[in-house]
């Protein structure tokens, strides 16, 4: 059976995959960690929404606010944000950690403000 998902299903989904490799953790790791099967993590990936409580546990395992998987994308502002977040976690020297803000800034045009973190 199919499943029909939303585009913002669909994007939360690829985050939590995202955020899961980032963390380098297989589907298998992530559902032993939650204490679920693989195919929850598979569905989830798919676009399946994840219980309050299990949404909960995986961003604590993920080690990002839970906001973030709730975030439309699209809008460059929130985008913005989140790579601004991730970047500051990175401890790089701050001649580095200027010049990739620069970069984003010039990427997303001065018209996004500068998020506020």
């Amino acid at each position: 059976m199919e499943h029909l998902y939303t585009a913002d299903d669909k994007k939360r989904g690829k985050l939590i995959r995202y955020y899961r490799i980032k963390q380098g953790l297989t589907q298998a790791d992530l559902a032993r960690k939650l204490g679920v099967s693989v195919n929850t993590v598979w569905d989830w990936e798919q676009g399946r929404k994840p219980s309050v409580k299990h949404l909960h546990q995986l961003c604590q395992v993920l080690q990002i606010p839970q906001e973030w998987l709730e975030l439309d994308l699209a809008d460059p502002c929130n985008a913005k944000k989140i790579q601004f977040a991730l970047l500051r976690r990175l401890n790089l020297s701050p001649e580095t950690q200027q010049i990739l803000e620069e970069a984003i800034n010039q990427y997303y045009g001065e018209e996004v403000p500068l998020p506020k973190i």
